[in-house]
């Protein structure tokens, strides 16, 4: 959205994000953190989805979208021309921090923030902390 229709966003907070596939480390879904969490995802989805025979394919359509997307270049990350907040807990167990360094400095004027002490699941370990590297980019001229 950012890259290809500026018109429609005016800030852009990212985190744990990557702009390939070579930004995620190996068997990262296979981690005790990311299991703990697709199984809550799982209760959380039987219990709210329309669908809730779906969540096996749901899954499978997750791991093809990781397995092939994002796929853009430092090129077209160069044209993002708003404020971006790019952001990653320090213990991320999916996103390699050299990979999300290298997205900050791809994007002209990007923020790097590393949250101390959370993972992949910040918002979950540490909602405080969190929420106010929210609030810093909300308020940030």
């Amino acid at each position: 959205l950012a890259m290809n229709h500026p018109d429609r966003i005016s800030r852009l907070f990212s985190h744990a994000g990557n702009y390939n596939t070579a930004g995620l480390l190996p068997g990262f879904g296979d981690t005790d953190t990311f299991q703990r969490y697709i199984a809550r995802m799982k209760d959380v989805y039987l219990q709210i989805s329309p669908t809730p025979d779906g969540f096996d394919a749901f899954m499978s359509a997750l791991g093809t979208m990781w397995d092939s997307q994002p796929d853009w270049t430092p090129a077209q990350l160069g044209r993002i021309n708003i404020p971006v907040t790019v952001v990653l807990g320090d213990h991320d167990e999916a996103v390699k921090r050299e990979h999300t360094e290298s997205l900050a400095a791809a994007i002209p004027h990007a923020n790097l923030v590393l949250l101390p002490g959370v993972s992949h699941f910040a918002i979950m370990q540490n909602h405080t902390l969190y929420s106010a590297a929210i609030r810093t980019f909300l308020t940030e001229d």
